[in-house]
């Protein structure tokens, strides 16, 4: 995790390496945005055979471990991966805090790959711009 100066905190969960040839999920680690107005999650990585896509989704739930519904996501993107085979692919997605349901503050990725194909995947979470203003000590 790295702190920048202005409120913006990036955390780096990789994702498990999947080699399913069924289109599994897989998932990013989960985070809180209950101090941030915005989280992108950036999904990098290497799709073998070329020309395929990834769908990402946003799920949210009310605690980390808690039941993140796939069937009704925040947010969804498809990521086109390259046309040549073991080329890499990349793409963002992203929710702002108001698109949480009321006592929901956990967001995680998660990415489901085509069929039929082998996958290395990593999602770097980033939150942003703080939901409450930074408090500046008495000089």
């Amino acid at each position: 995790m790295h702190r920048f100066r202005e409120n913006v905190r990036l955390d780096v969960g990789y994702m498990s390496i999947s080699t399913s040839t069924s289109g599994t999920v897989t998932t990013s680690t989960a985070v809180n945005l209950r101090r941030y107005n915005n989280f992108v999650g950036i999904v990098q990585g290497v799709v073998t055979p070329g020309a395929s896509a990834l769908t990402a989704y946003i799920t949210e739930a009310t605690f980390a471990t808690g039941v993140f519904n796939q069937a009704t996501p925040l947010a969804t993107q498809a990521i086109a991966s390259a046309t040549t085979p073991l080329l890499g692919y990349g793409g963002t997605i992203e929710v702002r805090a108001e698109q949480l349901s009321d006592g929901h503050h956990w967001v995680r990725v998660e990415v489901l790959p085509a069929a039929g194909t082998g996958n290395i995947l990593s999602v770097s979470n980033l939150r942003f711009n703080a939901r409450y203003p930074q408090v500046t000590p008495p000089s």
